[in-house]
């Protein structure tokens, strides 16, 4: 018989995803961060304006050169929610940088740091307003 034992999994997020300030036009469109570069490109009739604009950061520390698999949570899209108010924006096709799907391994030290962006689809005239939403990103051994 034989055991094996392993650190326990820590993950922190240092960055938030941001798309910045756009604007929206008479015809809708996306926005979408590269979880590579955090460069930000847009479609349709949104406009780029300025603001904070980066793909999500994860630190996350376990058992040296062990295999994990990234998590989000939920599955699909989310709904980004004005402040203030009931309009939403949808936020899907999540994507890790490094490409490759979610299954990783951590480095000699025992960390890894990855990024994740996505797609926000604006509407047409879609209001004015800060809009926020929540997902989850989890590191499992596999």
């Amino acid at each position: 018989s034989r055991a094996v034992t392993v650190s326990p999994l820590s993950l922190v997020k240092v960055q938030d995803l941001s798309f910045g300030d756009v604007a929206a036009g008479t015809t809708g469109g996306t926005v979408v961060i590269d979880p590579d570069t955090g460069i930000r490109t847009v479609t349709g009739g949104v406009v780029a304006l300025g603001g904070t604009v980066a793909a999500a950061r994860f630190v996350g520390a376990g058992s040296a050169r062990t295999n994990i698999a990234i998590i989000r949570e939920p599955k699909g899209s989310i709904l980004l929610t004005r402040a203030g108010g009931t309009e939403t924006m949808m936020l899907d096709a999540f994507t890790l940088s490094g490409g490759g799907g979610a299954s990783r391994k951590l480095d000699t030290d025992g960390t890894i740091t990855f990024q994740v962006g996505g797609t926000l689809h604006v509407a047409a005239n879609q209001m004015d307003g800060a809009y926020s939403g929540t997902f989850e990103v989890n590191i499992d051994y596999h």
